[in-house]
């Protein structure tokens, strides 16, 4: 997961450390969270819940698509340098 933040920090002219202290602050949280049996979990927490899976599942994906862009559009560079060149 560092990696791929490094890469995406880089990439896109982030401070490195603040992502990686931004990434141990949240899997803290979550590590913090303990799991209760479903009887005891009201139902608004329950919601709350599931509301943070889809958004970190949402980050998830957008960070890969972004990656893909990212990948697509250096690749096109690439190539159309080496086009360049013949």
């Amino acid at each position: 997961m560092r990696g791929f933040l490094q890469v995406i920090s880089k990439e896109f002219g982030m401070d490195e450390i603040e992502m990686y202290r931004l990434m141990d602050q949240s899997l803290f949280k979550i590590e913090k969270v303990k799991i209760a049996p479903q009887s005891r979990i009201d139902p608004p927490a329950k919601a709350r819940k599931r509301a943070y899976l889809y958004i970190a599942a949402a980050i998830l994906v957008l960070a890969v698509i972004i990656t893909g862009v990212v990948c697509a559009v250096r690749y096109r560079e690439v190539s159309s340098l080496r086009l360049s060149r013949m």
